[in-house]
């Protein structure tokens, strides 16, 4: 456990959650099969900018934006949301 939570941060990962939640939500223009690589960077980004840049801070940031993608599906599947046919045709 010690080893996944020193690449996971949980600041990061809310902050793009929210983001992610925000961009699925106000911007239609941006495919869903391309948040988890706007959150990947995203994470990238502000953990370079609240820790100053290393190849260890880039890591964390990236894991933690793509973590939050995966909260949120696991919270979808949960919670059994429906499928928006405008954004998925023909289901999943």
């Amino acid at each position: 456990m010690v080893e996944i939570q020193q690449y996971l941060s949980p600041v990061i990962m809310g902050l793009c959650l929210l983001l992610g939640n925000t961009i699925k939500t106000s911007v239609p223009k941006i495919p869903n099969n391309y948040i988890p690589l706007v959150l990947g960077l995203i994470g990238a980004i502000l953990m370079v900018a609240l820790n100053g840049l290393s190849v260890q801070n880039l890591i964390v940031g990236l894991v933690s934006g793509l973590s939050a993608t995966g909260v949120h599906q696991i919270k979808k599947e949960l919670t059994n949301e429906e499928v928006d046919e405008h954004r998925y045709p023909g289901g999943r």
